[in-house]
């Protein structure tokens, strides 16, 4: 999961808002990390990268600035994943039928997508029959909720550089 950036443009013109106007597309903010998921995906790992423009800028109305929701998004798409790997559907009709191993999941995220990663952990250890995570890694996270995860491999590359996480 990506971090917090602009989310919609229209040429060279960028705007921060959910959802876009007409005249505008969104960012693809997600295919951020696309050289990295095909470098795996040549290793036999299934990699997806998902958008969170609209959790980034809705998320800033809610006290954990979506943190929450973060991991609700990331569980949403592992639900989707399950349904395409057993009965498939759309948009990849039986592709991936009985291709996927879902008992082997691992969760990375950057910036807010970092601690959305956490939250993944938490959101899915609520559920009634979790898939549970085999990793989490937060790639320069943040650390608003200063929430904790145990009894998972759990992984944080800290920045150097980075322009919202400048304090570790």
């Amino acid at each position: 999961m990506h971090g917090n950036h602009v989310s919609c443009y229209r040429g060279d013109r960028v705007d921060y808002r959910w959802p876009c106007r007409p005249d505008q597309e969104a960012l693809p903010n997600y295919a951020g990390y696309a050289y990295i998921g095909r470098r795996l995906a040549k290793r036999g790992y299934i990699v997806v990268s998902i958008s969170a423009n609209g959790v980034n800028v809705l998320g800033n109305n809610v006290d954990d600035t979506g943190m929450r929701q973060r991991g609700e998004v990331l569980d949403k798409h592992i639900d989707l994943w399950q349904e395409w790997s057993t009965v498939g559907g759309d948009p990849f009709g039986d592709t991936f039928v009985g291709k996927v191993d879902m008992s082997r999941i691992g969760t990375m995220g950057h910036s807010r997508g970092g601690e959305g990663a956490v939250w993944h952990k938490i959101v899915d250890d609520e559920r009634p029959v979790p898939f549970g995570l085999d990793a989490v890694l937060a790639l320069a996270p943040v650390d608003f909720t200063r929430v904790t995860i145990n009894e998972v491999p759990f992984s944080v590359i800290l920045p150097t550089c980075d322009g919202d996480v400048s304090d570790l």
